[in-house]
């Protein structure tokens, strides 16, 4: 796979197996914690590691491109808040444009999530069973 997103591109047998990227799926992550509610870019990437949001660790440096991204698309409110620890601090909250946008993300995951299921079907319905080799190809 490749090491840059995890598609197939790159792939011999000896690279480990990751989950498949979905291209954006930071995103929608994020306008599903901010649906919860308000929150800081850390306390974000906090969550999504705490609750294995997506499959595999994604650095604070990506977190705050997307949110930036959002705010940049109207899909977040940012309020820049002083922090007596430290420098300035952004809290951001999810606007009516972003729970649109997250329900066009959620659509899409179902449209995703069933044509998956429907290749893990047919894989498992061609998968020749425990202990027998497969002796015939079945033509398309």
């Amino acid at each position: 796979m490749c090491g840059r997103c995890g598609c197939l591109r790159e792939t011999d047998d000896r690279s480990p197996v990751r989950p498949a990227v979905v291209e954006g799926l930071l995103q929608a992550v994020l306008l599903v914690l901010l649906a919860e509610g308000d929150g800081y870019g850390y306390e974000l990437a906090v969550a999504i590691e705490a609750r294995g949001l997506l499959a595999q660790p994604v650095p604070p440096t990506r977190v705050y491109q997307a949110l930036r991204q959002l705010a940049d698309e109207g899909a977040l409110r940012v309020r820049e808040q002083s922090s007596p620890d430290g420098p300035d601090r952004r809290r951001y909250s999810i606007t009516t444009a972003g729970r649109s946008h997250l329900g066009r993300w959620i659509e899409s995951l179902r449209l995703t999530e069933a044509a998956v299921q429907t290749v893990l079907d047919a894989h498992a319905a061609s998968a020749p069973e425990p202990g027998r080799r497969e002796t015939t190809t079945r033509s398309l």
